[in-house]
């Protein structure tokens, strides 16, 4: 059988203070490109952030973006071309620029401009449910009369993303059990906390009700 290889980028949510440290001095050019566009140092924000601005979309998606394109770069130079390309969320960018849909300048100009117009949503909240189903935490919702709290994002069959008022989402309403453990992360400021990892609970579990990262294509 013929191997198939897919490379895949991740999206806002992935990003943490170093990332790209092996990576810019490689790629002066990129890396002159970048801070031109965007107005400040890639390399200072993600070695330093000395004001906190990798938990800001206006600063971490187009960083973000320049360190998924140099680390395709890297790759590219040692391992042969991938059979798929695809990416989550902001990574999606990154994909289409390394399917040649667009350019390097013209990709980072675009994420740039997505990271400031999300940085402008603010007055929302969202959480990640683990366990059930779309359709059960729908019946949920209605049950709870929770009309104003959104199935936002489908992330796998059992982790669905709700977003809302956040005192909604904060502590959602449900008239009896199964019980639930409840959080809330902040997303309409896009101040996402740390990439959260997410266990595959037994199919007897009650869902469960968990702070989120905000790395979802609803949130980012």
């Amino acid at each position: 059988m013929t191997r198939r290889t897919a490379w895949l980028f991740p999206g806002q949510g992935a990003q943490r203070r170093g990332m790209g440290r092996d990576l810019f001095d490689r790629y002066p050019e990129a890396m002159a490109a970048a801070d031109r566009i965007l107005g400040f140092s890639v390399r200072e924000l993600c070695l330093g952030d000395a004001g906190e601005r990798l938990t800001d979309t206006r600063y971490l998606q187009p960083a973000l973006f320049v360190v998924n394109e140099l680390t395709r770069r890297a790759y590219a130079a040692r391992e042969p071309a991938p059979d798929f390309l695809a990416g989550h969320s902001l990574g999606e960018y990154n994909a289409l620029l390394a399917a040649d849909a667009f350019d390097f300048e013209t990709g980072l100009a675009l994420v740039a401009r997505r990271g400031e117009l999300m940085g402008r949503a603010t007055g929302g909240a969202m959480t990640a449910v683990v366990g059930p189903g779309a359709p059960r935490i729908a019946d949920l919702l209605a049950e709870a009369g929770l009309g104003d709290v959104d199935l936002a994002n489908l992330n796998s069959a059992e982790q669905v993303v709700l977003s809302g008022p956040p005192s909604h989402c904060a502590a959602p309403r449900r008239p009896s059990p199964p019980r639930a453990r409840a959080a809330a992360s902040r997303c309409g400021s896009a101040r996402p906390s740390t990439p959260a990892t997410w266990p595959t609970p037994p199919a007897s579990s009650p869902p469960s009700w968990t702070a989120s990262s905000c790395a979802t294509p609803a949130c980012r």
